[in-house]
């Protein structure tokens, strides 16, 4: 009995660490977007700034370009829309990167996610006068979803607008999001649930 127990231990071990999903965040965004507050976009792709000198009506800009080998980013400032997702528009996800007081200046940086599982994530991560949020965009499917967003359980776990996120990194199946909020410091861990496909945040008070 204590040898089949022993080796049921063994089989668990090996099987979990097999079953779950490594996640691991490339500390240097792949690109940035600079929105002013006149919905001028200055976008860097690999530290390269990119010239969007394609103007429409009334000095807007529109069109499509990619952060990265199969990540696109679809944008018109005259209707002050921005989507990210597939080089087709009907398979992209809505973020905006103009700020919700449309007179401050916006910050957007995205960030890869790479992971055992061989999903596409990335952390689109936007900074404003009117505070810091971020999205986790994944490629589900085929097709492209929003799996996380900091605004709906910096609400649940009290953060508000108050909190500040100070970090964005990655532990073992987990995205981990850093909060200072007064003089504490709050860990959201969101763990990613590969059954689900989901991600389960956690508040964690440091």
């Amino acid at each position: 009995m204590k040898k089949f127990l022993a080796v049921m231990i063994l089989l668990m071990m090996i099987c979990v660490p097999a079953s779950a999903t490594r996640l691991e965040m490339i500390p240097q965004p792949i690109g940035k977007i600079l929105c002013d507050n006149s919905y001028n976009l200055q976008i860097t792709l690999d530290n390269h700034k990119i010239d969007i000198s394609k103007k429409t009506r009334e000095d807007n800009f529109e069109g499509v370009m990619t952060f990265d080998q199969d990540f696109y980013f679809h944008f018109d400032t005259s209707k002050k829309n921005s989507y990210f997702g597939d080089q087709s528009f009907t398979n992209t996800v809505k973020i905006s990167v103009i700020d919700s007081n449309e007179f401050m200046v916006s910050r957007t940086e995205i960030f890869r996610v790479e992971n055992t599982a061989g999903l596409p994530f990335y952390v689109i991560r936007k900074t404003s006068a009117s505070g810091d949020s971020a999205k986790v965009l994944g490629k589900l499917d085929g097709k492209w979803v929003e799996c996380l967003d900091t605004l709906d359980f910096q609400r649940k776990f009290g953060i508000g607008s108050n909190g500040t996120l100070n970090e964005i990194f990655t532990q073992d199946n987990k995205i981990v999001f850093r909060y200072k909020l007064h003089n504490q410091t709050i860990d959201v861990e969101c763990h990613w649930h590969v059954d689900d496909k989901k991600f389960y945040p956690e508040a964690i008070k440091r």
